[in-house]
């Protein structure tokens, strides 16, 4: 249970009641703030009672509620002047809210998830304690009902803050950002792209003009918060790869549901459902079936889909993994719609019952882009690197190409499938992805070159050269240059798809899109702005998977630590620690300094990996700790704990030394290398904690956690031992995980560990469980005394067998935290916290309470963010009168008040 502060309550200290009379006269009121953010309990007594007159009421908690928390409220009988009465008869209560609101009879009740539950009142007793879990962050109003009258009280739950994102509600990143970016395809003033791995469509109503525009919303899935595969549904997508509209019609290929989703009209909300699915059969299951070749081989299956187009009467689409293009001569109206032919197979009976790949003008290996200009119709035939064109529109199955680009010209030009085959140029080709074009020229996505081929005019003959490429440098070099030349806006990493519409272009490049404002017209132009990355003036030079720096965001994979004075908050993906000389009051609060890159004016704004090790850099930072005076901060990827003898001062001071790297002049710049397991090496550090004696460091790749008796006080300082690895005199030289079998004794990549009260915890993640040692253990190897997360009894600590979510499993932990009385947890994968109200004392003891769910029984991820809902949350810190919660699905920090 999250106990209640008393941070507030002097603001509170007399009692909030909502009242009626006993002839249920409904006259009560209250009153609350707007903000759901926070606010205090409000309720206004009714004035008009008749002197003597008793009312039935409800008392608040002297401090205001909290969002995600058990509170405990009171039901009462007073006199007008507010003097105790007692209770006219024995009754059951019902008290009710709203869907977000729940009451309890007692405490365990509120805590464990259950239903709510009625409260049973005494005759002669003058209150009775009641419970209230709320997951709102906005007026909630209850309302009790008894045989002797009825009462209502309004309040405001207290709201978490929220570092990282502007409130609880909003992710900048999944409104704004680009991960696993595959199709792009702009037409009608609208922009679609297909954001694979976060299985959805964002689309844009209107073309963006700016770097930061949102999409409108999305398909695929519920909310623009929401990422996860979902089963296959009319409202579902499963890695979709490309899409295709004329403004009205849309058609999206849901790639890994094998299928293609078809909408007559436009849609125009979140989640919308398709009208029906081709490559599924036809009837009532045609929405809600997936696989490869459903129901055989034919003209109605499909294999991966990938590229999707449309002449606006006719339908092609790219069947991948069958090696054909299916066509429907006109425009299909209905589920499982069997296709009139397809390219790429023989012609005959078996055309639409063949699964062939080959090299021939008739022949197709893997194809994927699709585009049309008048009469001819061009397919990239990816595995035999070449694009096929058919000056004229086929109509009947295994016509032949007429040409292929990509491939040299002559006799063997449309039976030629060799990669740059005679070295790269402007006629060389290797696995070509998408296609586009505005009718005059012919855009190209060469993807193992890094580079879009354009034809200012359309190509005519095989082996054609393209006019110029795109990400690859201008001047003479331009085609023949088939190398990735780092992230800028004429450069590409991965590009994959590419449309063109309304006088832009629009290339896709897995964590941005590129726009480029008009047509160009010469080789390695750049592009006028990047969708899915920070305005300004690094917009074109960054390819963040989140946001991108500012002085307020964080990215994935953040810890927290602080002094009681200073706070610090790790942004892995940026490369940084960030530094509050005070404790935030809102999100708006800026760090006074970034640790891990230059000071300056971009101190706060500056992402970038630094490429050698120094003092003053980081990459991928994951753990911090302060003693109050020294800081600590884990280096995974340089293999290394850093260390500041005095707290830091200024923006990208230098640590004073480095553990973990060899003592001497190059401690800190020695990076990761092939130095064999010791006592002064490290293999991908993921945590370090302190209790102000000792010093933990979580060495996560060579699953162990190395334990410093005494605070180390120099470089390359080896530890004292380590637990994890067996004892002995190879303790320090071993490790393996679950070196000797899953046991007390061994570890499995942990993540975090914690010192408290003599006891010692370390989370134990790829063995589903949490460590504890009744007392702190002195020497290596020295064996848990049981373990949260696997069931009790003899087998408790040599079990790491995965349990449906409850109470007593967890599913990769990664987060420990204590405020002295209550153990939290950070279950990553049940997207949730874990919370025991005391510490436990025994293997398999059940948690009491959760943050994040509403029941220890459910482990949903597909709702709008909010103080109640977490999302893969990772490492955990807590102070008496605060809880820190990363949670890194969201790209945020919750701070949720005790």
């Amino acid at each position: 249970m999250i106990r209640t502060p008393a941070l507030v309550a002097s603001a509170l200290a007399l009692f909030l009641v909502a009242i009626v009379s006993c002839s249920d006269d409904p006259s009560s009121g209250g009153s609350a703030p707007a903000d759901g953010d926070a606010g205090t309990d409000s309720a206004t007594a009714n004035t008009s009672d008749a002197a003597g007159e008793v009312r039935f009421v409800i008392t608040a908690p002297a401090v205001s509620p909290g969002s995600n928390r058990c509170d405990a409220f009171t039901l009462a009988m007073v006199d007008s002047a507010g003097s105790p009465v007692g209770f006219p008869s024995a009754s059951n209560v019902t008290v009710t809210s709203d869907a977000l609101t729940s009451a309890f009879a007692t405490l365990a009740d509120c805590e464990s998830g259950k239903p709510p539950t009625m409260i049973t009142v005494d005759a002669g007793a003058t209150s009775k304690a009641f419970f209230v879990r709320t997951m709102s962050e906005e007026v909630v109003t209850l309302a009790a009902a008894a045989s002797f009258g009825t009462a209502s009280l309004t309040f405001t739950p207290t709201g978490f803050l929220t570092i990282g994102q502007p409130n609880v509600r909003t992710v900048r990143q999944f409104a704004r950002t680009m991960r696993g970016i595959r199709g792009v395809f702009a037409a009608a003033g609208k922009l679609m792209v297909t954001d694979r791995y976060a299985h959805r469509v964002r689309v844009w109503n209107a073309f963006p003009t700016a770097a930061d525009a949102e999409a409108s919303f999305v398909l695929g899935q519920p909310s623009l918060y929401a990422t996860s595969r979902l089963p296959a549904s009319a409202s579902s997508a499963y890695d979709p790869q490309r899409a295709w509209t004329d403004g009205t019609r849309l058609v999206v290929a849901d790639t890994a549901n094998s299928r293609v989703l078809v909408w007559n009209t436009f849609p125009t909300t979140n989640g919308q459902s398709a009208d029906f699915a081709l490559g599924q059969p036809a009837g009532g299951t045609n929405l809600t079936s997936s696989g490869e070749n459903n129901g055989g081989l034919s003209g109605a299956s499909m294999s991966y889909p990938l590229g999707v187009h449309s002449d606006g009467t006719r339908l092609f689409v790219a069947d991948g993994g069958n090696h054909r293009v299916l066509v429907w001569s006109t425009f299909p109206t209905a589920g499982g719609q069997s296709a009139d032919f397809a390219l790429g197979q023989p012609a005959g009976d078996a055309n639409l019952t063949s699964a062939l790949f080959s090299a021939t003008a008739s022949g197709l290996n893997s194809p994927d882009g699709i585009a049309g200009a008048g009469t001819k119709l061009f397919v990239s035939d990816a595995s035999n690197h070449r694009v096929l064109v058919w000056n004229t529109l086929p109509t009947t199955g295994g016509e032949p190409a007429d040409f292929a680009l990509g491939q040299p010209a002559g006799a063997a030009n449309l039976t030629s499938a060799a990669a740059n085959e005679g070295g790269c140029s402007g006629s060389s080709l290797d696995s070509p992805s998408d296609i586009a074009t505005d009718g005059t020229r012919l855009f190209v996505v060469d993807w193992s070159n890094t580079r879009v081929l354009v034809w200012s005019t359309l190509p005519s003959s095989g082996g054609q050269t393209a006019s110029f490429a795109l990400g690859q440098p201008s001047g003479a070099n331009n085609l023949t240059s088939c190398t990735s030349g780092g992230v800028s806006g004429s450069t590409f990493d991965n590009a994959w798809s590419v449309s063109i519409a309304d006088g832009r272009l629009v290339i896709s490049n897995d964590h941005r899109v590129l726009v480029w404002n008009t047509i160009p017209t010469t080789g390695g132009q750049s592009a006028s702005f990047a969708l899915g990355q920070p305005s300004g003036p690094a917009n074109l030079t960054s390819s963040f998977e989140g946001v991108g720096p500012t002085p307020t965001s964080v990215g994935y994979g953040t810890a927290i630590a602080s002094d009681g004075t200073r706070f610090y908050v790790v942004d892995r993906e940026h490369h940084r620690v960030l530094v509050w000389t005070s404790m935030p009051r809102s999100p708006a609060d800026p760090p006074a300094f970034a640790l891990g890159h230059p000071a300056g004016p971009n101190n706060l704004t500056t992402g970038e990996l630094h490429a050698q090790a120094s003092g003053s850099s980081f990459f991928h930072p994951s753990g911090v700790a302060t003693d109050g005076t020294r800081l600590y901060v884990a280096d995974p990827s340089n293999c290394r704990v850093l260390v500041w003898n005095k707290p830091p001062t200024t923006a990208g001071q230098p640590a004073d030394y480095a553990l973990g790297q060899p003592a001497g002049p190059n401690n800190l710049t020695s990076s990761c290398g092939a130095a064999p397991v010791s006592g002064s090496t490290m293999s991908r550090p993921q945590s370090v904690r302190t209790d102000g004696t000792r010093l933990f460091v979580v060495d996560t790749g060579n699953s162990r956690v190395l334990v410093w008796n005494t605070l180390p006080t120099a470089a390359g300082q080896a530890p004292s031992f380590a637990l994890g690895q067996p004892a002995g005199a190879a303790n320090l030289e071993t490790g393996a995980p679950n070196n000797g079998g899953v046991s007390g004794s061994s570890m499995a990549f942990p993540q975090d560990v914690l010192s408290h009260d003599g006891k010692l915890f370390c989370v134990d993640a790829d063995n589903l469980r949490v460590l504890v040692w009744n007392s702190m253990p002195t020497s290596g190897g020295a064996p848990a005394s049981f373990a949260l997360g696997q069931p009790a009894g003899a087998s408790n600590l040599t079990s790491n067998g995965l349990e449906v979510a409850s109470a007593t499993s967890l599913m990769y932990p990664r987060g420990i935290a204590t405020d002295g009385t209550s153990l939290y947890v950070g279950d990553t994968l049940n997207n949730r916290v874990l919370v025991w109200s005391s510490i436990p004392t025994a293997g398999g003891t059940p948690a009491t309470s959760v943050i994040g769910q509403p029941n220890l029984t459910t482990t949903t991820t597909e709702t709008l963010p909010s103080a109640s809902s977490l999302f893969r949350p990772g490492l955990l810190y807590a102070t008496p009168t605060r809880l820190f919660i990363s949670d890194d699905g969201r790209y945020r920090v919750l701070i949720a008040p005790r």
